[in-house]
């Protein structure tokens, strides 16, 4: 008789080992069978895991992107989207965050940028300060510069 342990008691449960969860970034899963690699021997020990996908990019953000792309192609350029502090710069958010703190030019004037890092998630220093004034005046500026035209 199934689940009855030894002198015909009932045996006791036990639960299986807990399902490991993952939450992989987006520029972990540009190499997906790397990623896959580093977890390997975790998910082997439980015979089982779960890779929940970061968080999908709205339409808007998604239109922001394709729209910004487009222009740099216009101007005889690639879009290349830089990675700060290892981790690859929104910059549908920084457009957003600079723009509600009055623009470049404002939030320059004010040094509002470790602000602008700090809402993006970015640790306080200089350096990260400094890349992303770079990174908006470089890549967003003349697109948004060309909408008011």
């Amino acid at each position: 008789m199934a689940g009855v342990g030894p002198g015909g008691y009932a045996a006791e449960f036990v639960p299986p080992p807990e399902c490991p969860v993952f939450e992989p970034s987006w520029e972990e899963l540009t190499d997906p069978l790397s990623f896959i690699g580093r977890i390997r021997l975790l998910a082997e020990k439980t015979g089982i895991c779960k890779i929940r996908p970061p968080k999908a990019m709205t339409r808007v953000r998604l239109d922001f992107l394709d729209q910004l792309a487009k222009f740099w192609e216009l101007q005889g350029s690639t879009l290349k989207i830089p990675v700060v502090e290892r981790k690859i710069l929104d910059l549908y958010a920084l457009s957003k965050i600079v723009a509600r703190k009055g623009g470049f030019e404002m939030v320059t004037k004010e040094k509002k940028w470790s602000k602008v890092g700090s809402r993006l998630g970015y640790l306080p220093g200089k350096g990260t300060r400094s890349l992303l004034k770079s990174h908006y005046e470089r890549i967003l500026y003349p697109y948004e510069f060309s909408n008011l035209v």
